[in-house]
């Protein structure tokens, strides 16, 4: 069985809200910032590789009553707010000696990517990745999750694939692939431990704990 991990929410920690609430005291200033930045067209674009931070930043000054430094902020503390979740990291560090092949797709910008890669040795345990931006092509499109099968000939039927967002797991689910929605880690594992058939009491270390 063939494995496909999520990065946001389900390898790493990724909370928007609580991001522009750090960075900024007030509130308002944190709703526009949600409204301007992350959740505007443009951040999938940067996603998609498609324009750059800096262009991203201007864009966003030009539209929002926010300064570009502020703006700028919000990139540059993106990619250390993208912490593992340590049971979900334990549990693909069991699943790999158990010998699964082990893949991540994930939408993920070029400045957060090349930060994360680096910084983490658990990324080596992987079989593939594919990152949104590298290729030009997001979730939920069903032409990433079919580029994945593609390039690394997964069979979708025996493949499982694990997502934070429904429409995701939509998409996977209608290209053959099993799904787990992973809105609690615990849970999730669990839920794949009993699909892969692997009793979660002999679970390796640190797995959902």
């Amino acid at each position: 069985m063939n494995l496909i991990f999520d990065i946001g929410n389900v390898i790493c920690e990724w909370n928007p809200e609580a991001l522009v609430a750090r960075l900024f005291d007030s509130a308002g200033q944190g709703r526009e910032a949600l409204k301007s930045i992350i959740n505007h067209p443009d951040w999938i674009s940067l996603d998609k590789g498609l324009i750059e931070v800096d262009q991203a930043v201007s864009n966003a000054a030009a539209r929002s009553f926010l300064d570009a430094e502020a703006i700028l902020r919000i990139y540059q503390e993106t990619p250390p707010s993208l912490v593992p979740i340590e049971p979900m990291v334990a549990a693909i560090r069991d699943l790999k000696s158990r010998g699964y092949p082990l893949f991540t797709l994930s939408n993920m910008q070029k400045h957060s990517w090349n930060w994360l890669f680096p910084r983490y040795n658990f990324w080596s345990l992987f079989d593939g990745i594919v990152v949104s931006y590298e290729i030009h092509m997001v979730k939920p499109d069903r032409e990433i999750f079919e580029y994945t099968c593609g390039r690394y000939e997964l069979d979708p039927a025996a493949t499982i694939f694990l997502d934070d967002i429904q429409e995701n797991i939509d998409t996977a689910r209608d290209c053959g692939m099993q799904t787990i929605l992973v809105s609690n880690i615990q849970q999730a594992l669990n839920d794949l431990y009993f699909k892969l058939g692997i009793d979660i009491r002999d679970k390796g270390d640190g797995v959902g704990e």
